[in-house]
């Protein structure tokens, strides 16, 4: 039996011998994944049969790797592929989770990520250790189908080489072993970091899908401002119009829903603690499409304005919680572009309506934006609630559950959930009320929360989205003023998309300094052209209106538009996350309204370039203020931050109370 196996195996070597020459050197006894170890040279037979025992063990070596993997664009040559290749299969099906043979996708996969030098995260002790005997165990059935072609040899005699380091030519494969194993280095450091640990990989996508079903509460703030920009002049032009609207209900149209948006920020915090972050962003999407719905078809003035209330105060009770979410699913290397994903999807949802609303009437076009609301509701469904509020409410297995699906199945979730676990002492057993936010230990993140977001609405941005057709058309623009709202639109998207991954390396502070640089010199320009302008000193030069706006929309999208969204997931510390962040959003949405409110009232008493004087000079304060007062918190996770939010404050109260201790003492002394 032995014999016919032996004789079959060395008929297959020679079918192989351009594998079996190219592999010898690196998967030798004397040599193991790069490093040699002291022990005696290979043979000429084993060289050329352990090719064999590797298809023995992955059959998929009989593929002829070579041409696969230059179907694969790896760019190898065809000496260097199959010993590669050949040497990445060996490895992977301990590694794999368990399975003696990779499927072919599979096996491709882990070898592209070896081939191109992908490197992961390194595994802790215990993984080190399994791994290490996995690759001991791939060692022993190579070892036992050599001893096989050379027609004797028992496991047992193999098994005892291995344990004991003796035998001839096994003393040195031993000595490899323990030191693989004891001081961790050898075959581990020179292979296993450039193979695919599915251990510690992150997947992506589980974030990315989650974040998009989430995130769309920004495609639905877009929709809601795209339709004020489009749907007015339809309503305008519609002779079967239900009643008409002067310029303050047209204005009053934009602006209510800010003022929705208010009501709705304050009670999102208290029910996304008691139900849940999912249940919340589910809850408002039903009175949402109804909200459309009534739009489309208004009985009269009155209730239409109340469709719309409905409309932002359903939009923005999902708003805080959407940022909440994404705060805590968010890995620490991705935070930044996911965080900025609810803005980007603001614009998505501005363009997609604006685009439309040109060739749709405004009724047809607010039925469809009602059913976009109702799409979401089972896609919420399809991903996990929050980690944290699991842990918050004492339900560690489906936290942990949670943060697996989220993290990938086979990515390491310990270190997190142990840190997790950390946060969660400060806030289980207690019941957390709005005095809970005007503690001295949150007073620096609520505060700086508070004033940046203010001065994000002081930049004028919303004021340009919602009166886009009027501004352009007062300053005079040779531009048609529809194409210049779409082009503003697409120009924030594309800059949102940059921004978001510009977040993870460059850092925060420098993108936010950027973008208020911009935004100054933007409005800069325009107040400057619309002064001129007043005074008759300038012609032919229409264009500038819009190059000025679209700078704006440049420095706008590129930093200050996911302002509020990194504060708020980032700087407030998990107790008082829920109802802090809802307190802001409210007063986000209180500014924008006073900010959209009172845009035609400083046009008539500043003029337009007072106006937007005004606006480049608050966009001045908020850069210094982000220089100033704004920590960096690029790569760092949610705990480090809030220890030096928190820390920071109570050392400022501990310098204080003791400047206020020691200076009665100082007096009594003199």
């Amino acid at each position: 039996m032995t014999s016919t196996k032996t004789e079959d195996i060395r008929k297959n070597s020679e079918a192989g011998d351009s594998v079996a020459d190219s592999s010898s050197s690196l998967l030798s006894d004397g040599e193991v994944g790069g490093r040699r170890s002291v022990g005696r040279a290979p043979n000429a037979m084993e060289a050329s049969q352990k090719p064999r025992i590797i298809t023995q063990v992955c059959p998929i070596v009989q593929f002829q790797p070579t041409r696969l993997l230059h179907l694969l664009g790896l760019g190898v040559n065809a000496s260097a592929a199959p010993t590669k290749f050949s040497a990445v299969l060996t490895l992977l099906p301990p590694l794999w989770g368990g399975s003696a043979t990779p499927t072919p996708l599979e096996a491709f996969t882990q070898s592209k990520n070896c081939l191109s030098g992908r490197r992961f995260r390194s595994v802790s002790s215990p993984n080190r250790r399994s791994t290490s005997r996995a690759l001991s165990g791939i060692r022993m059935r190579k070892d036992m189908g050599a001893e096989a072609l050379r027609g004797g040899g028992g496991v047992g005699e193999e098994e005892e080489g291995e344990e004991e380091g003796e035998g001839e030519g096994e003393e040195g494969e031993g000595e490899g072993e323990e030191e693989g194993e004891g001081e961790e280095k050898g075959i581990w450091d020179s292979c296993i970091p450039r193979l695919c640990l599915r251990e510690n990989f992150v997947s992506k996508f589980a974030w990315i899908f989650a974040t998009f079903v989430v995130g769309l509460n920004g495609c639905f703030w877009g929709m809601i401002i795209g339709y004020s920009a489009v749907a007015l002049p339809s309503f305008e032009d519609d002779p079967n119009r239900p009643f008409d609207m002067t310029d303050g209900d047209k204005a009053f149209f934009g602006s209510i829903t800010n003022l929705g948006a208010m009501a709705g920020s304050l009670i999102s915090g208290p029910v996304s603690t008691r139900f849940g972050r999912r249940v919340t962003l589910a809850l408002a999407l039903v009175p949402m499409a109804i909200s459309w719905g009534v739009v489309a078809f208004p009985p009269n003035l009155t209730l239409m304005m109340a469709a719309r209330f409905l409309a932002g105060m359903t939009a923005d009770f999902r708003t805080s919680t959407c940022q909440v979410y994404i705060g805590e699913i968010a890995h620490p290397s991705m935070r930044g572009v996911l965080g900025a994903s609810p803005m980007l999807l603001l614009s998505l949802g501005t363009i997609f309506t604006v685009g439309l609303g040109w060739f749709l009437h405004w009724k047809t076009l607010a039925i469809i934006l009602g059913i976009i609301p109702l799409v979401n509701l089972p896609l919420l469904f399809l991903i996990p609630e929050s980690p944290a509020w699991f842990l918050a409410k004492n339900r560690d297995g489906e936290a942990r559950k949670a943060l697996q699906w989220i993290r990938g199945s086979h990515y390491d979730i310990e270190p997190e959930m142990k840190e997790m676990e950390d946060r969660r002492e400060l806030i289980r057993g207690t019941k957390t009320k709005i005095r809970e936010v005007f503690r001295w230990m949150y007073v620096k993140p609520v505060l700086l929360t508070v004033v940046a977001c203010a001065f994000r609405q002081l930049t004028g941005i919303y004021s340009l989205l919602y009166f886009t057709v009027d501004i352009f058309q007062m300053a005079g623009s040779s531009i048609d003023p529809n194409l210049a709202t779409l082009l503003i639109a697409v120009v924030q998207f594309v800059f949102q998309c940059i921004s978001g991954f510009l977040f993870d390396r460059v850092g925060r502070k420098k993108i936010m300094m950027l973008s208020c640089t911009l935004i100054s010199i933007a409005h800069a320009i325009f107040g400057t052209y619309n002064y001129l302008d007043s005074e008759g000193r300038i012609h032919g030069l229409g264009w500038v209106p819009l190059a000025s706006m679209g700078l704006f929309i440049v420095g706008y999208g590129s930093g200050v538009s996911s302002l509020a969204v990194l504060l708020v997931s980032e700087f407030l510390p998990e107790k008082i996350k829920d109802i802090g962040g809802g307190i802001i959003i409210c007063l986000n949405g209180l500014s924008s309204f006073l900010v959209v409110d009172t845009f035609f009232l400083m046009q008539h008493s500043w003029g337009m370039h007072g106006t937007f004087w005004f606006y480049g000079g608050c966009s001045v304060f908020l850069g210094i203020f982000v220089l100033v007062f704004l920590p960096e918190t690029n790569g760092e996770s949610l705990a480090t931050i809030e220890r030096k939010m928190t820390m920071k404050s109570l050392d400022i109260k501990a310098d204080f109370l003791e400047a206020v201790i020691e200076k009665p003492k100082d007096r009594s002394l003199s």
